[in-house]
């Protein structure tokens, strides 16, 4: 029987020293080891703070394009420029396009959806006049801003997306929902104040109202008119909702 040898163990072979770069772009090619690229580039990325203000420029500036033109139509270069952002960043905070462009939609929904729910819940208003002075704010909007998509970034965003990116569609609806909904709780405000009548099916009602006023939008911006909105408040609003008070001034 003869005893095993035992070998001293071999040290790791350390890479030279010339591997090591100064390149901190942690999206370019580099000859470092993982584990000294993987430092560079954890110092190289922006910090939390910069990245949220980044990222909600970025939104802002991405907004502002798709608005403007179809979400197809701009490339992300022309977006990074406009906001002043390296073109090898963006997937600092973004992981793809799709992604962001999800990210812009969300963020416009949700100041809205804040803003109309602030408007339909004034308490020192009636329910239906609260109705109709938003959409009469939104008409003066609309003309003030020379009719630009903002206002109907959403429908126009969904139709885009319907086919090429099921999840920002579904993501757009479940917006327009919430925006009815809103809608739908004026108008059972309005019931409950005795101010329209009790027959009027509030859910069918709103969405009605959100439909048309969506199509009134684009009309409005083919025509470059508000004519098409103002005829909206008369029919809808004036004409079947202000008309059908049940225990108003038509009872007195």
């Amino acid at each position: 029987f003869e005893p095993a040898l035992h070998t001293a163990p071999v040290a790791p072979t350390l890479p030279p020293l010339e591997a090591t770069t100064t390149n901190l772009d942690p999206l370019a090619s580099t000859t470092l080891p993982p584990l000294e690229a993987a430092l560079q580039a954890a110092e190289a990325a922006p910090s939390l703070a910069k990245r949220q203000t980044t990222r909600e420029l970025l939104i802002k500036k991405g907004f502002e394009a798709f608005r403007k033109n179809s979400i197809a139509g701009v490339g992300l270069a022309e977006i990074l420029a406009s906001a002043g952002v390296p073109k090898g960043s963006f997937y600092y905070y973004f992981q793809s396009k799709d992604e962001f462009v999800r990210a812009i939609i969300k963020a416009h929904a949700e100041r809205h959806v804040a803003y109309l729910q602030e408007v339909l819940t004034k308490a020192d208003m009636p329910p239906v006049a609260r109705l109709k002075k938003y959409f009469q704010d939104e008409i003066a909007t609309c003309a003030s801003h020379k009719f630009d998509t903002k206002r109907s970034f959403l429908v126009k965003a969904g139709a885009e997306l319907a086919v090429t990116d099921p999840a920002a569609r579904g993501l757009v609806e479940e917006r327009l929902t919430q925006l009815e909904r809103l809608i739908e709780k004026c108008l059972e405000d309005a019931q409950a104040q005795r101010q329209i009548s009790p027959d009027i099916d509030c859910t069918a009602y709103a969405a009605l109202l959100w439909t048309s006023w969506q199509g009134a939008l684009l009309r409005a911006q083919t025509q470059q008119s508000t004519q098409p909105l103002s005829t909206f408040v008369e029919f809808y609003i004036e004409e079947i909702l202000e008309s059908n008070v049940l225990y108003g001034s038509h009872n007195a």
